[in-house]
């Protein structure tokens, strides 16, 4: 989705990201990175530009056409997986034949009593039939497969491997937007090797490097939003997991790139873009390419929220009868000046040493 408007040029070698719009009469230089666009005051600001020289590489050519020869063959294998399907269908499109003998095919469902009804039936079923026995062959290839982590050299058999099931994206996401926001598409992504709630819903692009993804309780991944864990260059294919904690909301059409974290109850707007290893903290609130912060809770508020939190849940757990907003109201009356991380005596030894020296 990128656009480049009249007058713009992109010089040899170079690369513009996803979403990015080139202003009018803007010129990317050759050997280089283009990201980013936003508007600011109903003003067009101009991308980024990162230079990015091409560098010569040593390849064994060898190694590389059995890597190239490989890929081929996997291409020409892709539709072993949906044999499983076939097969099941097959299987019970018989079993219906058996039951109702004198018609011919699938048909008889729709020629006999049921009349259209039997059509929606054999419709439904095929779909739901098809869709779980290819989740079940994709999830045990994955399971006896390596985990996609760490770093791999490009010409590789990881690589290969990640091809090839990534080529499934267009055979399965037609088929798996049938389970978009369920505990099913959770539980599929956490078969796959993600820590994934099944409190989340996922509405996102189906994609294969789940190993170490995290995706906390109530967390929602809005339509089409694009998670991607990996890196390619020429020569290195790298794998770097997102964390994103609970309650977390990523708009509509964004892009988390690896190795971002995004804290508890952040939000992301629709058609942002989060850098590589981007750290959003707990309620932030950023949108934008690349993403900028609209809204960020300063320290004290987070520790008076987390004192409050820790204050609420000791009075649960020792069932006192005080009212649980009344530790908050006494935390909220004065300025917290240290925190002590300590365990029971200790801690409170600690600070009164600290305390003892005027230190804060």
């Amino acid at each position: 989705n990128t656009f480049t408007i009249t007058g713009s040029s992109i010089g040899d070698n170079s690369l513009v990201g996803n979403l990015t719009i080139l202003p009018r009469n803007f010129s990317v230089p050759s050997d280089s990175k283009c990201v980013g666009t936003k508007y600011i005051d109903g003003v067009l600001s101009k991308p980024v530009v990162f230079s990015n020289p091409k560098r010569k590489e040593d390849k064994k050519t060898s190694q590389s056409k059995v890597i190239a020869t490989l890929h081929l063959l996997a291409a020409l294998m892709l539709d072993v997986v949906y044999l499983f399907e076939f097969a099941v269908i097959a299987w019970i499109m018989i079993s219906c034949q058996k039951a109702n003998p004198g018609k011919i095919g699938q048909m008889h469902l729709v020629h006999n009593g049921w009349k259209v009804a039997g059509g929606y039936l054999i419709t439904c079923g095929i779909v739901y039939i098809a869709t779980i026995v290819t989740m079940l062959v994709i999830i045990v290839i994955k399971q006896c497969t390596p985990r996609f982590l760490g770093k791999h050299q490009r010409d590789s058999f990881i690589f290969v491997l990640f091809i090839w099931l990534t080529k499934h994206q267009m055979n399965m996401e037609s088929w798996s937007y049938v389970y978009n926001g369920t505990p099913i598409q959770s539980l599929f992504y956490r078969l796959l090797g993600g820590e994934i709630s099944l409190s989340s819903r996922l509405f996102m692009r189906f994609f294969i490097d789940v190993d170490g993804l995290v995706v906390g309780e109530k967390s929602i991944l809005a339509y089409d939003s694009y998670l991607e864990q990996h890196k390619k260059t020429a020569t290195t294919l790298e794998f770097s997991p997102i964390n994103i904690l609970k309650k977390v909301i990523v708009g509509q059409r964004s892009i988390i790139l690896e190795g971002a974290y995004l804290g508890n109850r952040s939000k992301v707007y629709p058609l942002s873009a989060v850098p590589p290893k981007e750290i959003i903290n707990s309620e932030e609130v950023r949108g934008g390419l690349l993403a900028n912060s609209y809204y960020l809770r300063s320290h004290v508020d987070a520790l008076v929220d987390s004192s409050s939190n820790l204050s609420k849940l000791h009075l649960r757990r020792n069932s006192l009868s005080l009212k649980s907003n009344y530790m908050s109201k006494h935390i909220l009356s004065k300025e917290v000046n240290m925190v002590v991380v300590g365990a029971g005596l200790s801690g409170l030894v600690a600070a009164r040493e600290f305390q003892k020296r005027g230190l804060t």
